[in-house]
C-alpha cells in the first residue's frame, strides 16, 4: 500500500506539471505524504507537510487544521527540537488511509481473480 501511495502522490505531481492549478487537493496530498512517512519510520514537521501540500502556506495549514479537527492527524511536540511541531496519522487517519488503498488494489485485480472488491477481502 505505501507503495500505491507513492504512485498516487508522483501522479498527481505529474498531474500539476501538465496542467497548473486544475488539479488541487492538498489535503490528499497531506494524507498521503503522512502514510508514506509513517512507513517510513519518518517524523513530518509542519514545514515539510506544507511543501508536500504543493499549496500556499495558509492553504495548507487551514487544510491541516481541518485534518486535526476530523481526527485524521495529531500535531505534536517535536522531543528533539522544541521550535517545531510534528503531524503524525492518528490510529483513525492510519485506518483510513490503509483501507482506501488497500481498497485501491483491490479494485484494479482482475475480476476473474476471486479477490475484487465485491469479495469483502478486508472489513472496514
Amino acid at each position: 500500500m505505501v507503495h500505491q501511495a507513492r504512485r498516487h502522490y508522483a501522479m498527481r505531481r505529474r498531474r500539476d506539471v501538465l496542467v497548473k492549478n486544475i488539479f488541487g487537493e492538498p489535503a490528499w496530498d497531506m494524507l498521503l505524504e503522512l502514510f508514506i512517512a509513517e512507513a517510513e519510520g519518518r517524523s513530518t514537521p509542519v514545514k515539510n507537510l506544507c511543501l508536500a501540500a504543493c499549496a500556499s502556506v495558509s492553504t495548507a495549514l487551514r487544510r491541516m487544521e481541518c485534518l486535526i479537527e476530523t481526527g485524521l492527524v495529531d500535531k505534536v511536540d517535536d522531543a528533539t527540537d522544541a521550535r517545531r511541531s510534528l503531524i503524525q496519522l492518528t490510529d483513525r487517519g492510519l485506518s483510513v488511509m490503509t483501507m482506501l488503498l488497500q481498497y485501491e488494489v483491490v479494485e484494479r485485480l482482475p475480476p476473474d481473480s476471486g479477490l475484487g472488491p465485491d469479495r469483502h477481502v478486508f472489513r472496514g
